[in-house]
């Protein structure tokens, strides 16, 4: 059976479906607005049980009591929205602040430096000088560095040091000094020695427990072990210089020095060191008129020089001790020594 479409009730439909979706974006758009309203309009103020107005406490006001006092009178109540604070006294402290709180160091020193001289004109043209030196210092260190500042795994670490030092010198010199018209000749005979000694003692322990009471935290430490050192070493000096003046204005000097160090071994524990020099004051001439140049000299010289600045006992063997345990017990210790260095026979 063929059924024949009606073109008005299709238009009629239509025009429904149409008006429909306009209605919806009508209440769409209301609600919308609405919620504009509603986020913009002020929030009432809150109010008690019985009516009255009581203001809206905000961060940071203190609470009014109904006495008319603050809490803060006694105990504050402060409402505050800042976090607490980590309080844990071994979490690890940022940047320099780690080494002001958790690293001590305690030095004293005494030092005493006496110097004596003495001296007699045996003729008017020779003298004889002595002068003797000396350097007496004693050191005491404590130190500590807690578990939170020390680089290796080992805890707490302390250590008490204790050094002493002496060094002396003791000079002799004979000098002479002689005139004839315009020769003048003057010299100088010198004996010269010097001595020094140090000893120094370390006491270290790892996993202290405290900086205060150092000592006695470093005997109750489960691991301590004693360091002690000793350095000697001495120089035995022979020297002579002369020097010819002719009218002021030729000089000639020379020198010898015949040196010993114990820093050195075998032939080269003395050497020479010859020195001689000529100097001519051209100002003194009688032709040099040169009223802006109050002193002209020309000096030629030539020499040879040394020293014994290097540690001492580098020409010897070296050794140091160490333990290591045995296969069965750990406390059950073997002890070895080894050498530290090699000697250099020939330094000079």
């Amino acid at each position: 059976t063929l059924q024949r479409s009606n073109p008005k009730k299709k238009a009629e439909a239509y025009r429904k479906k149409e008006k429909a979706t306009e209605l919806e974006a009508a209440a769409e758009e209301a609600a919308a607005a609405e919620a504009v309203a509603e986020a913009e309009t002020p929030e009432p103020e809150k109010t008690s049980a019985d009516g009255a107005d009581e203001p809206v406490l905000e961060q940071g006001d203190l609470l009014e009591t109904d006495e008319g006092k603050t809490s803060g009178d006694d105990d504050d109540f402060f409402i505050d929205d800042t976090p607490d604070e980590f309080d844990d006294e071994d979490a690890p402290i940022g940047g320099p602040e780690r080494w002001l709180t958790d690293y001590q160091s305690e030095r004293e020193e005494i030092r005493v430096t006496p110097s004596l001289f003495g001296e007699y004109t045996i003729a008017p043209w020779l003298i004889f000088k002595s002068t003797f030196g000396a350097d007496y210092r004693v050191t005491d260190q404590l130190k500590f560095k807690s578990s939170r500042i020390n680089s290796e795994a080992t805890g707490s670490h302390g250590s008490t040091v204790h050094n002493d030092r002496v060094n002396w010198n003791w000079d002799n010199l004979l000098m002479f000094n002689q005139k004839w018209g315009k020769h003048n000749v003057s010299g100088t005979l010198g004996q010269s020695a010097f001595a020094k000694s140090a000893f120094g003692q370390i006491v270290e322990g790892t996993e202290v427990e405290q900086w205060k009471a150092l000592s006695a935290a470093l005997n109750a430490a489960p691991n301590t072990w004693l360091t002690y050192s000793e350095e000697f070493n001495q120089q035995l000096s022979f020297f002579a210089r002369g020097i010819y003046n002719y009218d002021d204005r030729y000089i000639l000097t020379a020198t010898y020095r015949f040196d010993g160090s114990s820093k050195f071994a075998g032939k080269n524990k003395w050497a020479q060191f010859p020195s001689l020099a000529f100097a001519w004051r051209i100002n003194q001439e009688p032709w040099f008129n040169v009223p802006a140049v109050s002193s002209l000299k020309l000096r030629l010289g030539w020499g040879i020089s040394g020293n014994d600045g290097v540690p001492a006992y580098q020409t010897i063997y070296t050794y140091n001790t160490d333990q290591y345990p045995t296969h069965d017990n750990s406390t059950n210790k073997n002890l070895i020594v080894f050498s530290t260095k090699l000697p250099s026979y020939d330094l000079k």
